[in-house]
């Protein structure tokens, strides 16, 4: 069956794939009719920061849950000032600012700061049962960002994009629910 989505056909994605140098990855699901085109889709990779989607998910989940106040106020410990990308590592050492916000710049400027800062909030391991929960099994979270000695040791963050694809779709199907997902989207 030669489908299309969004116009493409199989074989114009099939086409692109086998031009491009390096491993590809695919996945692409239509919501709609459930139609699913895959290539390599299931491949382990170091996630980088597509790991911080199932870590705000799981922020997001325990707020809804009443477990963590995403309007509490927090400043950022010196342990989870780390360079890379964002903007927090370069605000004053006192900066205090809410979960929800955290969140948007973990999110939106892909603040290895607040993502370490919520990783100490919600555990590393917290994160990892709600992945696990949602049936991913090329995802795992082993360390936080920047994080070079865990590295070292052998410590890693991993997914694929069926994993990730799995996760947008619950979203997109409102899985836990229409507010949640809006409210998700909103910080996507």
């Amino acid at each position: 069956m030669n489908s299309k989505i969004n116009g493409f056909s199989e074989k114009a994605i099939e086409n692109v794939i086998a031009s491009a140098r390096g491993n590809v990855s695919v996945y692409f699901k239509d919501i709609s009719s459930g139609w699913t085109f895959e290539h390599e889709a299931s491949s382990k990779i170091p996630s980088a920061s597509l790991i911080k989607v199932p870590i705000l998910l799981h922020l997001l989940m325990e707020a809804a849950s009443r477990r963590i106040d995403m309007q509490e106020i927090v400043t950022i410990k010196p342990c989870n000032r780390v360079a890379g990308t964002g903007v927090l590592d370069g605000f004053p050492e006192n900066v205090a600012l809410p979960w929800e916000t955290l969140a948007r710049l973990m999110i939106i400027l892909s603040d290895n700061c607040a993502t370490n800062e919520i990783l100490d909030k919600v555990g590393i391991s917290g994160v990892q049962g709600f992945i696990d929960s949602m049936g991913l099994k090329e995802t795992s979270i082993e360390r936080k960002m920047m994080d070079f000695t865990a590295i070292k040791e052998g410590k890693n963050n991993y997914t694929s994009v069926r994993d990730m694809g799995t996760l947008f779709a619950a979203l997109a199907d409102g899985k836990w629910g229409e507010d949640f997902s809006q409210k998700t989207f909103r910080i996507l």
